[in-house]
């Protein structure tokens, strides 16, 4: 599922700026080929001014089919046209990226991250993050905790940015599948099932932060 030439998209901007990364964006699908979409100027929904896109930078798309249904996928800007408008290039997804409602493709990083996870009432502890991304995240454990498929957990990540700030996203979740490793060890993949949007950002701005940081180094 893609959006439609002439079909009108919010796009959202990697940034390691908080406000800009916040900031939605519209613009309208001039042209589809085969492995790129077209895209016009994109528009700041607040302030109504022009957005210049950049080479290499990192998007997030969302837009919606004829029956309402929501769908996201995350892409790079691969570059501008110099034709007499002005269109830019971005990656056309592969289907299994393209994801529906909360169920959205967000970038995902291999990051280690603190994590207080509660699975039962009787069942809390604290384990480390394998990959992170707005969608879910892999966390580490020991096999002891009897955790399993479509098992609901809550708990909250922590959050060190570049700027030393540190913040806790809390969450909602359920254990898509879990994976037995050595030396006592398991692999939980969890989606999140229930986040508010202002918890979600947190982990989105980290990702997009973490991969502007290895991009440069």
């Amino acid at each position: 599922m893609l959006p439609n030439i002439n079909q009108v998209i919010s796009i959202q901007i990697a940034s390691i700026d908080p406000e800009e990364e916040n900031r939605h964006y519209k613009t309208r699908v001039a042209d589809v080929k085969q492995d790129t979409l077209y895209i016009e100027v994109p528009l700041d929904e607040r302030s109504g001014k022009w957005r210049r896109l950049h080479t290499g930078e990192q998007i997030s798309v969302q837009f919606v089919d004829s029956d309402g249904i929501h769908y996201f996928f995350s892409t790079t800007v691969l570059g501008s046209t110099s034709d007499q408008v002005k269109l830019y290039k971005i990656s056309k997804p592969q289907p299994a990226d393209v994801s529906k409602s909360n169920r959205r493709n967000f970038l995902r990083v291999p990051a280690k991250l603190e994590v207080a996870l509660k699975a039962t009432d009787e069942i809390r502890f604290t384990c480390m993050t394998d990959d992170v991304s707005g969608g879910g995240i892999a966390v580490y454990c020991s096999n002891t905790y009897q955790l399993h498929s479509n098992q609901e957990v809550s708990g909250w990540i922590l959050i060190p940015y570049k700027s030393g700030e540190i913040e806790h996203a809390h969450f909602q979740g359920e254990i898509v599948r879990t994976k037995p490793l050595e030396n006592h060890i398991q692999l939980a993949m969890i989606q999140f099932t229930d986040m508010r949007d202002k918890e979600r950002q947190k982990i989105i701005r980290y990702c997009f932060e973490f991969q502007l940081s290895n991009r440069k180094e």
